[in-house]
């Protein structure tokens, strides 16, 4: 019979960006205190990331796909941080994020951390965020496909009405 014990180190991870990106390093700060609030002094932790494919959508964009169906995603895992906090229980993250490449569109990324007491005995702690990576996707308009940033730059520049039926016409 297995002996299930709780987590007895607090962890808190802070990203410096809310939706993470592969154009910019994904950096932050890990914190592991103990429950009764002493720091986690050079104490080993570890992150690891599990990227998967998930739906794309906006609010403000419902009647457009922003799914490219010619691209299959793999999941994909990466370790993110190993080493040792400080003896403020801190550590930096700073890792680049080299996944996605057939990305048919965002991804959802879980994060495992742990912590591991000097004894063995680790916390953990589980989260998921989404990610925005460079691909290229493709939007349908008017029953028309075209790249998406080919669209995004169409939504963000002033438009001339000759020039938005030229690029309809792509």
């Amino acid at each position: 019979m297995e002996t299930v014990k709780p987590n007895r180190l607090k962890i808190k991870i802070d990203f410096d960006n809310e939706i993470l990106s592969n154009n910019t390093p994904l950096t932050g700060n890990l914190d592991v205190k103990w429950l009764h609030g002493a720091p986690g002094k050079n104490l080993k932790a570890e992150i690891k990331a599990k990227f998967t494919s998930t739906y794309t959508a906006f609010d403000n964009f419902k009647d457009y796909t922003f799914y490219d169906p010619t691209r299959k995603f793999q999941t994909e895992e990466i370790n993110v941080f190993e080493g040792k906090v400080n003896d403020q229980g801190i550590a930096s993250i700073n890792k680049k994020l080299n996944v996605g490449k057939n990305a048919p569109g965002m991804l959802n990324v879980q994060f495992l951390v742990r912590a591991f007491e000097n004894g063995g005995d680790f916390s953990m702690d589980a989260f998921t965020k989404h990610t925005r990576l460079t691909v290229r996707l493709l939007v349908c308009v008017h029953q028309k496909v075209m790249p998406m940033d080919l669209f995004l730059r169409m939504k963000i520049k002033p438009l001339m009405w000759l020039w938005l039926m030229k690029m309809a016409s792509l």
